[in-house]
């Protein structure tokens, strides 16, 4: 097992036949880490100009959960979107891989749909469709990986495009 130190003091643990590993890090410096990361996402997330927020909770967006991923040296990784039909309602499904940059390797993953019986959803064109099946896709796998550290920071796990907003109630939510 391999320990790097990264940018601003973080360390990653390489991982190793798909198991992580933790070996030489207490609990303490592991919750150190995540709060000094919680603390760069807050300042980051207080300094957007449109943020997202939906009954008074403010959201990441999928830029800010890779923004997230980079403190930790992951990537999302979103695979083709196929389309799907599921009780006669017809959309796109997409997987995503949360790839370890250093390694290559896949340490987590999600998959995720856009379908034709959601408001905003409904006349797009099959590429819209299939373009925020991975969206969301990407979100929620690095959501899986990471949202504990979201937690930390004080803001909610769900990702902003799982979120069943129509887009009078998106355009609201950005302004407010």
């Amino acid at each position: 097992m391999q320990k790097e130190n990264l940018e601003k003091g973080f360390s990653r643990i390489v991982l190793r036949n798909g198991a992580s590993k933790t070996e030489g890090r207490t609990p303490e410096e592991i919750l150190s880490e995540a709060q000094r990361a919680a603390s760069s996402l807050k300042r980051l997330m207080e300094s957007k100009v449109r943020p997202l927020a939906f009954k008074g909770e403010q959201y990441l967006e999928f830029e800010d959960w890779q923004t997230v991923a980079k403190f930790y040296g992951l990537c999302a990784r979103t695979l083709e979107a196929e389309p799907v039909e599921i009780f006669g309602v017809k959309g796109a499904r997409a997987r995503a891989e949360v790839i370890d940059l250093k390694t290559g390797q896949v340490v987590g993953g999600a998959e995720a749909y856009c379908m034709r019986d959601e408001e905003s959803w409904k006349e797009k064109p099959w590429y819209q469709l299939a373009s925020m099946a991975q969206t969301r896709a990407g979100a929620k796998a690095l959501r899986n990986v990471l949202a504990w550290v979201v937690v930390l920071a004080g803001y909610k796990p769900t990702p902003a495009e799982e979120l069943a907003l129509s887009t009078q109630g998106l355009k609201k939510a950005q302004a407010s």
